[in-house]
């Protein structure tokens, strides 16, 4: 099986936030940063899934420490 290769646009569309708040994410560390394809910017499937999978770890461990982290707001 390979490991396609996601657009910002299938992220944001995935995880239902702007494309800002991904450049953001990235900027403070938060985000995976793309893999350069000349201009173009694209992610791993695996590295957004492996990315989920700590984010839902973190939320068990800490639910409001982790909405503050990812920039979320209630």
């Amino acid at each position: 099986m390979t490991d396609r290769l996601l657009k910002v646009s299938e992220i944001t569309e995935q995880l239902a936030i702007a494309e800002p708040t991904v450049w953001r994410w990235i900027s403070n560390g938060k985000f995976p940063a793309p893999i350069k394809l000349g201009r173009a910017s694209r992610w791993r499937q695996s590295t957004i899934e492996q990315w989920l999978k700590e984010q839902e770890s973190s939320w068990d461990a800490n639910p409001a420490q982790s909405t503050a982290e990812v920039g979320h707001s209630n």
